[in-house]
C-alpha cells in the first residue's frame, strides 16, 4: 500500500477551435460602371496573399486585389464629378443672366407706366382720341408689368428647381467617387486580429485547392480566416448519463491526440442544456456539448483532436490500492492481505476512485501487501 492523491477524472472527446476567429471576404463593390466599360470596372484579381499558415498583426494586409481597372474607374468618376461642377456653375451662371434680364424688363415696364401716366396729365390739352389712346397705353403698360411680376415668380420657382436638380446630380457624381475610393480600400484586405491564417479552399479543375494569387473571385467570397491561437476553446461532447456529475469552474488536463506529450490546462466554461442524437442509434445515446478555455501554445492549432481529462473529485494524502486488489460480495468489499506465508480476507473500507486505483479508509494500513488478484486455495 501507499500514500498519494487520487483524482477521479471523466474523460470526454473534442475539438480545438480558436476562441477568437476572423473571417476575410472579397470586397462587394457598388455603384454604377464607368464610361465605356467593358465589363472589368468590378473585377477581382487576387495580386497577392499571405503564405498559408503564417502569423499576421492586426492591421496587416493579408490580401491584396489588382487595383488597374478600379483606377481606371475612379479617373472616370473623379472626370464626371469636375464636368458636373463646371455644369453647375454654368447652369447657375445662366440663371443669373435671365434673372438680370427680367429684372432689366421689369425696370422698362414699370418706366412706361410712369411715362403714361405722366402723358394723362396733358389731357387737359389733347383731343378726345388722344386721350383715349393715353388710357389705353397706360391700362397696357400695367398689364405688361404685372405680367412680368408674375412670370418672374414662376421663374423663380423654375430657377430654383433646375439648381436641386443640378445639386443633387452633382451630389450623385460625388457619391458614386466616393463609393469607388471606398472600393478602392477595400481592395487590400486586413486583418482584423492578430493570429495565423489559413486559405479557404475553393474547386479548381475538378478538386479542391487553396485560393492563391492569379485567382478571379466573385464578390463576398471568403478567403480565409485568421485564428487566434493564443486562446483556444475545446469543443466536446459528454454522454448523457455522464453530464450530471459536470460543472462549470472544473478544471481538466487537455491530451493531444497527434502530440501525447503535450499536457495542457483547461477549465469548463459551459455546459449544454439540450441532448443530441448522432449516428445510428440517436434514439439511444445521446451527448451534451461542453466547452472548455485552454490557453494556447505555437504548437497546438485549431482543428487537433483531443481529449481532456475533467478532474471530478481528488483525495489527498490517501491510502491507495490497485482497483483491481478489491473484491465484493454480500458483506461489502474486502481484499486479500499477505499474513506471512499466506493470504488472509481483510473486509475495507472505501473512499473515492478512479479508473485505476481506489482510495481506502480504513482496514488497512501503508505498508500492506494485497493480492491483485483471489489467491489459489491451498490443497
Amino acid at each position: 500500500m501507499v500514500k498519494g492523491t487520487l483524482t477521479r477524472t471523466l474523460r470526454i472527446p473534442g475539438m480545438t477551435m480558436a476562441r477568437s476567429t476572423a473571417m476575410l471576404v472579397a470586397p462587394r463593390l457598388y455603384g454604377r460602371r464607368s464610361r465605356n466599360s467593358s465589363g472589368n470596372d468590378f473585377r477581382l484579381t487576387l495580386r497577392t496573399l499571405a503564405a498559408p499558415g503564417s502569423q499576421v498583426k492586426q492591421g496587416e494586409v493579408v490580401a491584396e486585389f489588382d487595383r488597374q481597372f478600379i483606377e481606371t474607374r475612379l479617373d472616370d468618376l473623379a472626370a464626371d464629378v469636375r464636368s458636373r461642377e463646371l455644369t453647375l456653375a454654368k447652369v447657375r451662371a445662366g440663371l443669373t443672366e435671365r434673372r438680370k434680364a427680367y429684372e432689366q424688363r421689369i425696370l422698362a415696364a414699370e418706366g412706361v407706366v410712369e411715362k403714361s401716366r405722366l402723358d394723362l396729365r396733358t389731357i387737359p390739352v389733347r383731343s378726345a382720341i388722344v386721350a383715349e389712346r393715353y388710357r389705353l397705353n397706360l391700362e397696357e403698360a400695367r398689364a405688361q408689368l404685372e405680367q412680368l411680376r408674375k412670370e418672374v415668380r414662376f421663374f423663380n420657382i423654375s430657377e430654383a428647381a433646375e439648381m436641386k436638380r443640378q445639386e443633387l446630380e452633382l451630389e450623385q457624381e460625388r457619391l458614386d467617387l466616393r463609393r469607388g475610393e471606398r472600393g478602392s480600400e477595400r481592395m487590400m484586405v486586413r486583418s482584423p486580429i492578430d493570429g495565423v491564417f489559413v486559405p479557404q479552399r475553393i474547386r479548381r479543375g475538378g478538386e479542391y485547392m487553396d485560393i492563391k494569387a492569379g485567382d478571379d473571385l466573385p464578390s463576398g467570397t471568403v478567403i480565409g480566416e485568421v485564428h487566434d491561437t493564443s486562446r483556444l476553446n475545446v469543443e466536446a461532447y459528454v454522454n448523457q448519463a455522464d453530464a450530471h456529475l459536470l460543472r462549470s469552474g472544473m478544471e481538466a488536463v487537455l491530451t493531444v491526440e497527434a502530440m501525447p506529450d503535450v499536457r495542457l490546462p483547461a477549465r469548463i466554461t459551459r455546459i449544454g442544456s439540450i441532448a443530441k442524437g448522432g449516428g445510428s442509434r440517436r434514439e439511444f445515446v445521446s451527448t451534451i456539448p461542453v466547452r472548455l478555455s485552454v490557453e494556447g501554445s505555437r504548437e497546438v492549432m485549431p482543428n487537433f483532436t483531443v481529449a481532456a481529462d475533467v478532474a471530478l473529485a481528488s483525495s489527498p494524502d490517501s491510502l491507495l490500492a490497485p482497483r483491481e486488489a478489491v473484491h465484493r460480495d454480500g458483506s461489502g468489499a474486502f481484499v486479500y492481505l499477505r499474513a506471512g506465508g499466506s493470504w488472509q480476507r481483510r473486509p475495507v473500507m472505501l473512499g473515492a476512485h478512479n479508473h485505476v486505483q481506489v482510495a481506502v479508509t480504513g482496514g488497512l494500513t501503508l505498508g500492506d501487501v494485497v493480492a491483485l488478484e483471489r489467491p489459489i486455495p491451498a490443497r
